[in-house]
């Protein structure tokens, strides 16, 4: 990189991000300030789109980054049309994408889609109790907590969703 050889360099840390997030931030960090952020995301960042849906859940969050976000979210949607990943797998990284978009209503929709297909998975339905919650929708989302502690009784933050939820509910009668 520090060569001026950037497509090799893009090349050789895409292979590295495909493997490990171990050197990850600083990859990123470095070629933040070198490639434009829509070459970074097409030509750095590997096609997968669990890792472009993570990284626009924890790098690139806050309201300040909402068109890199965008962007990423946009190349994660296109490669999840055409990935071969399960059908529950899709279902829940497209919630995932709806989340991210605000889009609470098709969210909850697509990981109800997941969960029918994929009825263990207690981590997505913890995103969708906590979704049902923040949209209001206590008694689902208490259903939802229950199953997620049912399922994994040694968890604590399913054992406190489960408990908030019980309280907001019986505190409503």
């Amino acid at each position: 990189f520090t060569a001026r050889r950037t497509p090799q360099a893009l090349q050789a840390w895409r292979a590295s991000l495909s493997r490990s997030t171990t050197h990850e931030s600083l990859i990123l960090d470095l070629a933040e300030q070198r490639v434009r952020f829509p070459d970074l995301v097409e030509q750095l960042l590997p096609a997968d789109p669990r890792v472009l849906i993570r990284l626009a859940r924890e790098r690139y969050a806050s309201a300040d980054e909402a068109s890199r976000r965008n962007l990423l979210l946009a190349r994660a949607e296109r490669n999840l049309k055409a990935s071969d990943l399960p059908a529950a797998e899709e279902h829940y990284l497209r919630g995932c994408l709806q989340v991210l978009r605000s889009e609470k209503p098709q969210a909850i929709a697509s990981f109800q889609q997941a969960l029918a297909l994929a009825d263990d998975r207690a981590d997505w339905r913890y995103e969708l109790a906590s979704l049902l919650r923040a949209a209001g929708r206590t008694q689902e989302a208490l259903a939802q907590a229950r199953l997620c502690a049912q399922f994994d009784r040694a968890n604590p933050e399913y054992r406190t969703l489960f408990h908030e939820l019980y309280r907001e509910v019986n505190s409503a009668d």
